[in-house]
């Protein structure tokens, strides 16, 4: 006999699942607009400190200071992926693997060395308005 208890898969709980996305979506709008308006301060202040030559400023709540750093931004992946497989330097790269791209491997039955895929189960969400 079978004594696992069985969660709750009613229309009540579907809703509710639809209304707690509504509200993370209303948060997650909230937070998009909060970091616009922070981004735009930001680039006010380093604007206004750059064009009087300051490079910090402290009021009794906050000090900020301007800072400038160096970021890459590949232009030629072509030349870029040779450079890093000659050169062993794969630590100029996130360690991260495309999932799509390895799902695609194995679907075709090819082993990836150093890879183990797992199942992720996950719910899928339509709203029907």
């Amino acid at each position: 006999m079978n004594t696992t208890a069985v969660p709750n898969i009613d229309g009540e709980t579907v809703n509710a699942l639809a209304d707690v996305r509504q509200q993370i979506k209303g948060l997650n709008d909230q937070l998009s607009a909060l970091n616009e308006r922070k981004q735009q301060l930001e680039r006010s202040l380093i604007q206004g400190m750059e064009a009087i030559g300051l490079k910090r400023l402290a009021t009794d709540n906050a000090t900020i200071s301007v800072a400038t750093e160096m970021m890459p931004q590949v232009t030629d992946w072509e030349a870029f992926g040779p450079y890093v497989i000659e050169n062993e330097a794969l630590h100029l790269l996130h360690r991260r693997v495309s999932a799509a791209a390895c799902r695609e491997l194995t679907a075709e039955g090819e082993a990836i060395p150093g890879v183990e895929m797992h199942e992720l189960t996950k719910l899928n969400f339509r709203t029907n308005n």
